[in-house]
């Protein structure tokens, strides 16, 4: 028998009928007057989760059905990646992303890591974005592979890009096909297109006194298995060795360079791997320049603002100095420094506003490209009185002459310049 009152309820509930609702059906099912209050709706059902997309799929999706290089995006990444279409690029891509940096299971925090044959770009990516604190040189020589490596990695501030080769037994090359493998490889040719340099020679390049990882292709590095780049090879934790084929053998040469006695093999899916053993050959500190050292070499120097009443500046120990504010209505004092920098990866100075009466000052760094006003770096901070503070700031790879401009001056300009005796202890690069 009908009962007048038939909602239409979900086949499913994701939530119990409310109080009120269940007590109108019972009185509905016994006979009694309807005249009850109307049930409240039932509740929604939720949507179903949009099934996961797989970033693969999704490259590929991307590129189908379209010519040239194609934008997109993967997850957690900060910069579009950049991919041919119609190539392998896609899949390439996807399989490096996910697992390229666990395959090399270093167990340390690398701060310097030199990839050679750096291919599209995608292996330096996938280290920048597991290693954060790493500076990354990112060579590759191929010319078709040029463009789509710079586009991929220029976006990086730590990726350090070149159109470089690796080699201790030729200057030039060309691109030609490995015998055995067909891949393709660079071979010795005179006057060839692409450059090569000796791995000292990039480390002097980078400002680097070594490197913490070394990954590089055969193909793409010639004389790895020479003995002349085995002193260059010696202070490194981790050498990735990338297999030429299945059933082709690392040179002689190269494993004579990273012995059992010295280095620890292990083997992951596409490269060979060397740990160095931590008891041999110790990692040598950074090289560190000074930007400041009277005690030394001939310091190039400009002054500008600087006053005798209070006297603004003045050298503190060799390689520190005093550059007190100026008042607020006279320009700041500043010391220019003139110096050939090398690919410094940091600057750092110590701070110190040495007077317990001093009112806030602000210190000021900025580095210009030789005699343009081109920033490399710009920074300042402020210091309270009789603080004392380590700075420390990275930099952008920079080769050449540069210009370092170092200021002062009051946080609050209404505030009195007395006792600020602002310091630059130690400034330098590293």
């Amino acid at each position: 028998m009908s009962t007048g009152f038939e909602p239409e309820l979900p086949t499913r509930w994701l939530a119990p009928l409310s109080a009120d609702t269940r007590r109108h059906l019972a009185r509905l099912l016994i006979g009694e007057a309807a005249d009850a209050p109307e049930p409240e709706p039932a509740p929604a059902l939720r949507p179903e989760p949009a099934p996961a997309i797989d970033p693969a799929a999704a490259l590929a999706a991307a590129t189908a059905g379209k010519i040239g290089l194609v934008s997109v995006s993967w997850p957690d990444l900060a910069h579009p990646l950049w991919l041919r279409a119609g190539s392998n690029d896609a899949a390439d891509c996807a399989a490096t992303m996910r697992d390229f940096a666990a395959q090399l299971r270093i167990p340390f925090a690398p701060k310097r890591i030199i990839e050679l044959g750096a291919g599209a770009g995608y292996r330096s990516v996938a280290l920048a974005q597991a290693h954060p604190d790493a500076t990354i040189a990112s060579l590759e020589a191929v010319p078709a592979l040029a463009r789509l490596h710079a586009l991929n990695t220029l976006p990086w501030r730590q990726i350090a890009g070149a159109r470089l080769a690796v080699s201790e037994t030729a200057r030039h090359y060309a691109v030609a096909s490995h015998a055995d493998t067909g891949r393709p490889a660079l071979a010795a040719m005179e006057n060839g297109p692409i450059q090569a340099v000796t791995l000292a020679e990039l480390y002097r390049r980078l400002g680097w006194d070594g490197a913490d990882v070394l990954i590089a292709d055969p193909d793409f590095c010639s004389g790895l298995d020479s003995a002349a780049i085995a002193p260059a090879l010696a202070g490194i934790r981790l050498i990735a060795i990338a297999r030429p084929g299945p059933d082709v053998a690392l040179p002689a040469g190269l494993l004579a360079n990273l012995p059992e006695a010295t280095h620890a093999r292990r083997a992951s899916r596409d490269y060979e791997l060397f740990f160095r053993r931590e008891s041999e050959t110790p990692v040598a500190p950074p090289r560190r320049l000074a930007a400041f050292d009277i005690g030394g070499a001939a310091t190039s120097c400009e002054r500008i603002g600087i006053t005798s009443d209070p006297w603004s500046f003045f050298p503190i120990s060799d390689t520190g100095f005093r550059l007190h504010p100026n008042p607020a209505d006279a320009l700041p004092p500043r010391l220019i420094l003139r110096q050939f920098l090398a690919g410094p990866r940091r600057f750092e100075s110590t701070l110190r506003l040495n007077h317990a009466e001093a009112r806030p000052v602000r210190f000021r760094v900025a580095i210009f490209a030789g005699e343009t006003d081109r920033a490399i770096h710009r920074d300042e901070t402020v210091l309270s009185a009789s603080e004392t503070r380590q700075w420390s700031a990275d930099l952008p790879l920079y080769f050449g002459e540069a210009r370092i401009a170092f200021s002062t001056e009051m946080a609050d300009p209404a505030d009195a310049n007395g006792f600020a005796w602002a310091e630059f202890i130690d400034p330098g690069f590293l």
